[in-house]
């Protein structure tokens, strides 16, 4: 829940830099690399979804789809939702 909270926090405060978008898009290769180099991976990143039928809601998207996302449309998603006091 704390990490919720700590997104939260991030995608509203007036301070929030475009820069950080360019900073997690340069990371998210090593990521998904580094899910389909080790042990651990493939229970992280496709058990989720093989657990609920192969709801794409749970786990992670495919790297093609995830690049395709911009901060501005979780912003878009995540404020409303935030205060609706959906995250606290």
């Amino acid at each position: 829940m704390i990490q919720l909270q700590w997104i939260a926090a991030v995608l509203s405060d007036s301070a929030y830099r475009s820069d950080v978008e360019a900073n997690v898009r340069s990371s998210l290769g090593g990521l998904y690399s580094e899910l389909g180099h080790t042990a651990a991976g493939p229970f992280d990143a496709m058990l989720p979804r093989l657990l609920a039928s192969n709801d794409p809601r749970f786990g992670l998207p495919p790297l093609r789809q995830t690049v395709q996302r911009s901060m501005r449309e979780l912003r878009e998603c995540w404020i409303p939702s935030s205060k609706a006091g959906r995250w606290k």
